[in-house]
């Protein structure tokens, strides 16, 4: 027996609580470590680099980053031996009509100087007006020659997925009409199969974010791949977002500013 603060245990009890606490432990170890990094040990349809499954596609291979990554050392992160080098990073700058990356200006300059093309994205709120979305991302955003055209992160559906639609179309638009080109829509396979994969948002290029598949599974014709969340790369401290724009690197230079 066993003594506890209800008196002592028999046996067949003391059997039970020792499975019971065992069970827990198996199942937190499940969530909090396995779970988390189950993708590490999925197979691999290409090369192991940035210690995740770097899919067997031609391109060329970037990041994005927002505050979430910390201080980034970014000639580390040009300068990194890889097999997949990084020559592009997509930079969060504004969400909503009122927030302002926190890191945005350093890392906006600092990849810049550091080599690497750049481009800004704006995390977009449905349930904020498009039209102060828009402009308060233009009033932070200055994009110029050798830049990647603007970047809508769309995510959240809101009450809507008609409204949200209209409303979007409208945020594009100005964007549109003040950088003089198309912007890229960010979205995660899902979302776009189930809200934007109407053909109204076609002519946009698209940014598709779908992991541990060998291609995204979907006809929509993408122009960047955003195949994982979980790269590790010399001069980031934290996880970071990869990666790969559809062309080679000619193709890639048409594609800027």
């Amino acid at each position: 027996t066993i003594s506890t603060g209800y008196g002592e245990l028999p046996g067949w009890a003391q059997k039970t609580l020792a499975g019971m606490t065992i069970a827990v432990i198996l199942i937190a170890a499940y969530f909090l470590v396995i779970r988390q990094n189950s993708f590490r040990w999925k197979p691999c349809y290409g090369n192991r680099d940035f210690d995740v499954c770097v899919p067997l596609v031609s391109g060329v291979f970037g990041i994005d980053v927002s505050h979430h990554q910390g201080y980034i050392e970014w000639n580390r992160v040009k300068e990194a031996s890889s097999a997949h080098p990084i020559r592009f990073a997509i930079i969060k700058a504004t969400e909503g009509g009122d927030f302002k990356d926190e890191n945005f200006d350093y890392n906006w300059t600092a990849a810049l100087d550091a080599g690497l093309v750049r481009g800004a994205y704006l995390f977009y709120n449905p349930d904020t007006s498009p039209e102060v979305q828009a402009e308060f991302f233009i009033s932070n955003v200055m994009l110029g020659q050798g830049d990647l055209p603007p970047v809508v992160d769309i995510e959240l559906r809101g009450p809507s997925v008609k409204k949200m639609n209209e409303d979007l179309a409208i945020c594009l638009d100005m964007l549109e009409s003040h950088y003089g080109v198309k912007p890229v829509i960010y979205t995660s396979y899902k979302f776009f199969k189930h809200c934007l994969g109407n053909g109204r948002f076609d002519s946009y290029p698209l940014w598709l974010a779908h992991y541990n598949v060998e291609i995204p599974e979907t006809d929509a014709d993408w122009t960047f791949w955003q195949f994982s969340s979980h790269g590790r790369l010399d001069g980031i401290r934290e996880n970071v977002d990869l990666n790969v724009f559809r062309g080679d690197w000619k193709s890639f230079e048409k594609f800027k500013l």
